[in-house]
């Protein structure tokens, strides 16, 4: 529950900025040093993902990113080596 309640409140400071709502009473718990471990292949994974939707479905918004060469991932995930996670479903040839 920490680690979900510290990434919320990172959903909810960008909300802020984006001026969305965000109903910050639904996070249980206060942030905290979470640290969730994640491989370079599912970062690798997730953005090419969100590129994709992106792409589709606002592809001015994804123009800001055109120069980005590696994702930065929320400071809550200690990135490491290795694939894509086993669980997670993928079209064939990825």
């Amino acid at each position: 529950m920490a680690a979900i309640a510290t990434y919320l409140h990172a959903v909810l400071s960008e909300a802020n900025v984006r001026g969305y709502q965000f109903n910050a009473t639904k996070i249980l718990s206060e942030r905290n040093a979470v640290q969730i471990v994640a491989s370079r292949g599912q970062l690798d994974y997730e953005w090419k993902h969100l590129v994709e939707k992106l792409r589709a479905r606002d592809p001015s918004w994804l123009e800001q990113f055109t120069t980005l060469t590696e994702p930065k991932p929320h400071p809550m995930f200690l990135i490491v080596s290795g694939p894509i996670a086993e669980c997670e479903v993928t079209r064939p040839n990825e």
